[in-house]
This record gives C-alpha cells, sequence and structure tokens, in this order.
C-alpha cells in the first residue's frame, strides 16, 4: 500500500470566488442559448442579419459545453485576485469583457 498524502481540499473562499465566476459566466451563456440573442449578436458584431439554421445549432451546441465547461483559472487569473481582495457583484460587472470573450471566441468561429 502506497504511503499517499491526500489531496488538499480547496479553500472555502477560493471555491466560493470559482462559484461566482461560474454563475455569471453562465448567466451570459445561458443567454446566447435563446437563437434570438446569437442572431442579434450577429447582427450587430458582423452586420449579418440571417444564420442557417444548422449553423445556429452548432453555436448552441459549443455554448451548451462551454456551459458544463470548468471555469479557466487561467482566462479569469485577474478576476480571481481581485476577488480574493474583495468578493463583491460590481468587481464581476467591471469585467464583464472576461465572460464576453468566452462565447465571442465561440461566435468568432462561425462568421
Amino acid at each position: 500500500m502506497k504511503n499517499e498524502k491526500p489531496t488538499e481540499p480547496i479553500n472555502q473562499s477560493a471555491q466560493h470566488i470559482i462559484d461566482l465566476i461560474r454563475n455569471r459566466r453562465n448567466e451570459l451563456i445561458k443567454d446566447f442559448l435563446d437563437e434570438r440573442n446569437i442572431l442579434e449578436f450577429f447582427a450587430q458584431e458582423y452586420n449579418r442579419k440571417e444564420l442557417n439554421a444548422y449553423k445556429i445549432e452548432v453555436i448552441k451546441k459549443e455554448l451548451k459545453e462551454l456551459l458544463i465547461a470548468p471555469v479557466s483559472t487561467g482566462h479569469y487569473a485577474t478576476l480571481i485576485a481581485l476577488l480574493e481582495l474583495e468578493a463583491n457583484e460590481e468587481i464581476l460587472e467591471m469585467h464583464r469583457d472576461l465572460f464576453e470573450r468566452d462565447v465571442k471566441a465561440i461566435m468568432k468561429k462561425h462568421v
């Protein structure tokens, strides 16, 4: 029998911060699971008024995959550091662009 060290549990405050980020990210993703928001995004960002049904379904599939994916601590490192100092909704809102980048990366693949 190996003498293995048990893995240390994640600090509660660190887990709470990851949960805050995941919840905010998932709120944004869920907004884009509505086809109307996908179409509006493409109209505003890329001046495309129409998308075929297949492309919309592929985008929704990728968004659903992102919805269940773990939070990328590298992508959100700056936000995590700020939230460790003071976890509040204002900080999350001030860094909305980080959450939008996740969604925009998916959308950009389908331009």
